[in-house]
């Protein structure tokens, strides 16, 4: 196995001995993978839900069906030190609903993803207007933000799930996690 390390990497005092983390992220990454659909695949997303289609075309996922969920395949590293935003572009043909939630979970001694500790819920059965032209919305969470994690929460998932009948549809787009500021 190899490690890749950029121009800023730095050798490690004795104190840090037995650490995981083996990359300060900069404010403004990106941890979504696949956010913005670019690869016109669902690469980095589990879907689910009897009776959903989910669509990826140039650029957008469309969504359509009553309880469909869209989860981020992995979990996303978090520290209750940041503080992070999570922004994303939703537009829909017709009225529509969906929540979106925050699975917390705890890390195992290894540092790998442990048990689910907790859900933030961030929006609650929001009522889209149908609109041609998308809505973006956003959230900040962690230290500094609206929503917390505590010490305990060592990584993230996100959790859309269209709530509407089942011939509505959602289009999502420019989805992203990403620090807006470190300790």
């Amino acid at each position: 196995d190899r490690i890749y390390l950029n121009n800023q990497a730095s050798k490690c005092s004795p104190s840090n001995a037995g650490c995981r983390e083996l990359v300060g992220l900069k404010p403004g990454v990106n941890l979504v993978e696949n956010g913005n659909f670019a690869s016109n695949l669902l690469a980095g997303w589990q879907e689910s839900g009897a009776g959903c289609l989910f669509n990826v075309e140039t650029g957008q996922l469309s969504v359509v069906g009553a309880n469909c969920q869209l989860v981020t395949d992995g979990f996303i590293p978090v520290s209750s030190d940041y503080t992070y935003q999570l922004s994303y572009q939703v537009r829909s043909d017709e009225a529509a609903s969906f929540d979106l939630d925050f699975g917390k979970y705890n890390a195992l001694p290894s540092g790998q993803p442990g048990t689910f500790d907790s859900t933030i819920n961030l929006e609650a059965n929001y009522s889209l207007p149908a609109s041609d032209d998308f809505t973006t919305l956003s959230y900040s969470i962690g230290a500094e933000g609206d929503h917390n994690l505590t010490d305990s929460i060592s990584f993230v998932q996100i959790y859309f799930t269209l709530t509407s009948d089942p011939t509505s549809s959602i289009e999502l787009d420019n989805i992203q996690f990403s620090i807006l500021k470190s300790p």
